[in-house]
């Protein structure tokens, strides 16, 4: 793996440590509160609920906050954002002291922490270039990568271990705590920003603005691509929702880490051995093949009835999604100009996330009915079949080519 970007700059290297520290707080609390959830109410239809408490109020945010990413400082809007989302953790931690606690108020307390991540995510995503040279973005995506799986093999490890001896209040209490190591990361960062912006922008909120990005978004069949093919992919076959249960069918709370951790253990070695994707351009083909292949390992984990098989596929599947995240980012970072980063990075945030959000939503539901295994293997068999439909519909993402966008 290429860590250029790591040795050669220290605002890239306070905001890749800041992050892991965050990511990895919060892979500890998606698992503890899919946990709680199930507990409380011992249904994954209500685990899978949780993503569409989670997914309408960041549709509304992520526009809103990638038009306010291109329009004020991103580092305050950083800091800001995650003093509030340090109030949400808090929240979480008061819950596991309560005796007796609605599904409802966790529902709440996950919507009102998904909306501020829509001003949070776009602001942090569309800095991470602007500390970087042009030529480093290749490694920087597969570095960043490597951070996010490190944390997602880390925190849902960790949060097997910690629910098991300590419980949900440590648990929550740790999430709540890494929040202050990444926003002294941000704040050391000395780099001082001057937003690129058009002839008319100006510094004020309006819906024209938004309009713009979508407008920008659409004229680009390739980013298109980037969006469906990923929303096809995890809306059908995200099986995280279905982990709690498969637990507890096959062992008990130290199993759900591991379940939690195998995609991650798979994407960690995607990127991990990731030094060749630099040398690909048909990125668009590359992010195709990557989404059949999350299909097809959700689609395998759920025919087998082994946990140690079950590991496995859900290492392949992880392995592919890391390869389609890696390309997908080169695309992003490479062909969008930084005046209207942070809308576009907003629109790439709830393609990414909107996917899981319904993916596990729609899952969650069809295990209560038909089972675990068998909803993962209808998932991975739709997507399989939507992935397609979509490349016979854009044909120029399927044919496109890094090479001849630098020669545009």
């Amino acid at each position: 793996m290429d860590i250029t970007p790591l040795r050669k700059n220290r605002d890239y290297r306070l905001l890749f440590i800041g992050q892991f520290i965050s990511f990895l707080g919060s892979s500890i609390t998606a698992v503890a509160l899919s946990y709680q959830i199930y507990t409380v109410t011992q249904s994954t239809a209500y685990v899978g609920l949780l993503g569409m408490f989670q997914l309408i109020p960041l549709s509304i945010s992520g526009f809103i906050g990638g038009s306010v990413a291109d329009r004020f400082d991103r580092k305050k809007i950083i800091i800001i954002s995650e003093v509030v989302l340090t109030l949400t953790s808090l929240s979480l931690v008061a819950t596991a002291l309560l005796p007796n606690i609605s599904v409802w108020i966790l529902f709440t307390i996950a919507a009102v922490a998904s909306f501020v991540s829509g001003f949070h995510r776009p602001a942090l995503d569309a800095l991470t270039p602007r500390v970087i040279e042009h030529d480093e973005i290749p490694a920087a995506s597969a570095l960043s990568g490597f951070r996010g799986t490190t944390a997602m093999i880390l925190g849902p490890s960790l949060a097997g271990v910690i629910l098991a001896s300590l419980g949900l209040f440590i648990t929550y209490l740790i999430d709540a705590l890494r929040f202050i190591f990444s926003i002294v990361t941000i704040v050391l960062i000395r780099r001082k920003f001057q937003l690129e912006r058009g002839e008319d922008d100006g510094n004020e909120f309006s819906f024209a603005h938004i309009s713009e990005g979508l407008r920008y978004a659409w004229s680009r069949k390739e980013l298109l691509g980037t969006y469906f093919i990923d929303m096809m992919s995890m809306g059908t076959s995200y099986p995280y929702p279905l982990f709690p249960a498969l637990a507890a069918a096959y062992g008990g709370v130290a199993v759900l880490g591991s379940l939690h951790a195998s995609v991650a253990i798979g994407a960690f070695l995607a990127s991990l051995t990731s030094g060749w994707t630099k040398n690909i351009v048909r990125h668009g083909k590359a992010i195709t093949i990557a989404a059949v292949g999350w299909s097809i390992g959700i689609l395998a984990a759920g025919f087998t009835g082994n946990l140690w098989l079950m590991l496995f596929f859900l290492g392949c599947a992880g392995f592919s999604d890391m390869l389609s995240a890696i390309f997908r980012s080169i695309i992003w970072n490479q062909t969008i100009p930084d005046s209207i980063r942070g809308r576009m990075v907003g629109i790439e945030m709830l393609s990414y996330m909107s996917g899981p959000l319904v993916g596990g939503t729609l899952i969650g539901f069809l295990a209560a009915s038909t089972g675990e295994n068998v909803a993962m293997s209808i998932g991975g068999s739709v997507g399989l079949v939507g992935i397609v439909v979509l490349i016979l519909w854009l044909q120029q993402f399927w044919k496109y080519s890094a090479n001849s966008k630098k020669s545009e």
